[in-house]
């Protein structure tokens, strides 16, 4: 039995499921095959590794229909409870709450591991959300990001390194001392820019690595998926002083 097929074996039912001045940021409309290609690019790039992306996508579409058929069609706050239960209880998903490597936040890794850094969680949730048509956003603060369910009528937030529970706004200002003239922090991000918090995670690596023309370009991408991040600009004009 290969590695996806023993981590689809360990979902309950899923045996019997079928596997169906500057430019402005652009608009992205789903925000998964961004981190897919994003995956694909750095273990190309970083670990000279090959992604079985149809396996990738099959896996996670085989949690979101479970989930999907596992909960009535009622309360929002019972399928992402579904979501987080799949994730820490029935996969066993152990959230890394140090410094991560690369690896914790590439997503084949994540499942294959069993851990995952608040990035790389982060990405299965949303790949689940996007499938069942969740309103689920990624929230930035320093050195962490953190998910949000916002709908018309209900909005609270979820705390990935913390398997799933849910932590105040107010919990996240004091915890992380967010002023208010951080206007950048605490918001729901587009997918444009999640997706930039990927490239700026690599772009990291990448530089601590030396290859610092590799860094460059994925701080530029970071920037232009995300113009207003200033950790992003801040690391990219650092390193053109330095190299």
């Amino acid at each position: 039995m290969n590695r996806n097929m023993q981590i689809l074996a360990a979902l309950p039912l899923l045996a019997l499921i079928t596997c169906n001045g500057r430019a402005p940021a652009p608009v992205i409309e789903q925000v998964f095959p961004g981190i897919v290609q994003w995956n694909v690019e750095v273990e190309r790039m970083i670990f000279q590794r090959s992604l079985d992306v149809g396996h990738l996508y099959e896996l996670v579409d085989s949690i979101a229909e479970y989930v999907s058929i596992s909960v009535p069609p009622d309360p929002a706050g019972r399928k992402i409870d579904s979501i987080t239960q799949v994730i820490y209880r029935d996969l066993s998903i152990e959230p890394i709450t140090d410094t991560a490597p690369i690896q914790s936040t590439l997503l084949q890794r994540v499942l294959d591991s069993k851990s995952g850094s608040c990035l790389g969680l982060v990405s299965l949730y949303l790949g689940i959300a996007e499938q069942l048509g969740m309103p689920l956003y990624g929230v930035l603060l320093p050195g962490h990001v953190f998910l949000r369910y916002q709908d018309d009528s209900i909005r609270f937030n979820i705390e990935t390194l913390r398997a799933g529970i849910s932590r105040t706004d107010s919990f996240y200002i004091d915890y992380f001392d967010v002023r208010k003239s951080q206007r950048r922090y605490l918001r729901n991000l587009s997918n444009a820019q999640v997706l930039a918090l990927y490239y700026f995670n690599s772009a990291n690596t990448l530089r601590d690595l030396g290859r610092y023309g590799d860094a460059r370009r994925h701080y530029r991408e970071s920037l232009r998926l995300f113009p207003q991040f200033r950790e992003a600009r801040d690391n990219l004009r650092l390193m053109r002083k330095r190299t």
